[in-house]
């Protein structure tokens, strides 16, 4: 069983609307794994970190508490979200300790 996080919700973004191009991103933080659920995704690249900048567009409507950084990618610039930032430490540590059961409570 893989814990969720709609992204869209805990950015204070509305729900994601879920859709035929809706996707759930597995990531691992450090000894944890979450799901993150996005309305679509485009692409999955690797930028450099000589690439990021901390300097945040002013139109980015994202909380900046979420923001790692912007890079330039084909002539776009992109947000970079903190993953650590999207979750809770107490929310972690619950991820943690039913990393294992078959159900969440």
């Amino acid at each position: 069983m893989l814990p969720v996080i709609d992204f869209q919700q805990r950015a204070g973004l509305g729900n994601t609307v879920v859709s035929m191009k809706t996707r759930i991103i597995v990531l691992r933080l450090e000894s944890l794994m979450v799901g993150i659920a996005v309305d679509q995704v485009h692409e999955v690249i690797d930028i450099p970190n000589d690439r990021i900048s901390e300097h945040i567009q002013p139109d980015v409507v994202l909380n900046r508490k979420y923001i790692a950084g912007m890079a330039v990618y084909k002539d776009r610039w992109i947000t970079l979200v903190d993953i650590k930032c999207v979750l809770t430490d107490n929310e972690c540590q619950w991820i943690a300790k039913h990393a294992n059961e078959q159900t969440f409570a």
